[in-house]
């Protein structure tokens, strides 16, 4: 696996923990970084990537402002996508087409027509992917999983629903009666001021 060359796509303060992750399994002979990219120069500069990781090594690493240069001139095994959702071009599909394994940090878009797309063209392809859900193998996730799968919360979730069905119901009535007192007082109200003036006159 020493031979997994990757790209990191988006190197803001998320991309910055992804890649010193990425880093540390560099240095055990796991991956090998090809390139970064991002659209701000300053962010691809040593010195800020430095003051985040320690003993960064930046050898052999290409830097690119521009996605579609380093797509296309950069032998590559899979991308790591690290950038806002409303940033997303096409990368994905791109990465997709070209067989190349993708990584993709939550949420990859805002939008499902978007999303469909993506799912698509990573499945015409057949690559391996997956989206930065990482909760999704914590102990505690998985520990909720297998009590959903047993439906114990579902059943209760039933018994509940139908009981704040019931309250709703309720409510409504209340608030129907709550709407006829109103007009009941507002008739008494007009009533009252009517015999008043004409008490004084």
């Amino acid at each position: 696996m020493a031979n997994f060359k990757i790209a990191l796509v988006g190197v803001g303060q998320r991309g910055l923990q992804h890649l010193k992750a990425l880093s540390e399994l560099r240095e055990e002979g796991l991956i090998s970084i090809q390139a970064l990219v991002d659209p701000f120069e300053e962010n691809l500069k040593k010195e800020k990537i430095d003051s985040y990781i320690s003993n960064y090594n930046e050898k052999g690493i290409k830097l690119f402002t521009d996605y579609e240069e380093m797509i296309n001139s950069v032998d590559l095994d899979g991308i790591w996508f690290v950038i806002p959702p409303n940033q997303h071009k096409n990368e994905i599909i791109s990465a997709a087409e070209k067989g190349i394994a993708i990584f993709a940090e939550k949420p990859q878009s805002l939008y499902l027509d978007e999303i469909f797309p993506m799912a698509e063209a990573i499945e015409k392809n057949n690559v391996a992917s997956i989206c930065g859900f990482q909760m999704e193998y914590d102990p505690w996730y998985t520990k909720v999983r297998s009590y959903l799968k047993e439906k114990t919360i579902g059943e209760k979730s039933i018994s509940m629903v139908k009981k704040i069905k019931k309250v709703a119901k309720a409510l409504k009535k209340a608030s129907a009666l709550h709407k006829k007192q109103s007009k009941v007082i507002e008739k008494h109200i007009k009533e009252m001021k009517s015999y008043g003036k004409k008490k004084r006159s």
